[in-house]
């Protein structure tokens, strides 16, 4: 098995967490990459429902998958990640990179040596839009002092349109 390998995320690289529903720039990246790599899956849902969804979504391209499944359900999702990576390595296949859309399973790839992009979809571009993000309300003082110091701003610029047509 000398050919590259790349190992894809399934969830939040080829589908979106919440809904299943497949995230199109993953899907392409998973076709463009078979062309060229053994792509290999990992994910934390089991073989039965990954075979379905990847059937569905016409995905039969991969060389290999590992799941959560057995004793990696009880490991931590950063641990399971790194044994799952570990276990297709000690298979023969030969991992040029990993693609991972947690940035704390990509920092754990990263320290055990693998070659890693992380994914990260425009769906979470602002902090608002990440499923774990706590919406924490400005305090009063900091409203008032934006406020004031935009108002300030603003007479200043109308003072500086007021010079420029006296001249």
């Amino acid at each position: 098995m000398a050919v590259s390998s790349v190992v894809m995320a399934v969830e939040g690289v080829l589908k979106k967490h919440v809904t299943n529903a497949p995230i199109p720039v993953g899907i392409a990246l998973y076709h463009g990459l078979a062309n060229t790599f053994n792509v290999l899956l990992v994910c934390d849902i089991s073989q039965a429902e990954l075979d379905r969804w990847c059937a569905l979504e016409g995905l039969n391209r991969h060389a290999a998958t590992r799941v959560n499944e057995g004793v990696w359900e009880y490991n931590t999702d950063v641990t399971r990640r790194l044994y799952q990576v570990d276990s297709l390595r000690n298979t023969g296949y030969n991992i040029d990179l990993v693609i991972e859309p947690d940035p704390s399973k990509s920092a754990k790839m990263l320290q055990a040596g693998y070659t890693c992009m992380t994914f990260t979809h425009a769906d979470y571009a602002l902090p608002q839009w990440r499923p774990d993000y706590e919406h924490k309300v400005k305090p009063w003082d900091e409203i008032a002092a934006y406020q004031e110091k935009m108002a300030e701003l603003k007479a200043m610029e109308m003072l500086t349109e007021e010079e420029k047509k006296a001249q």
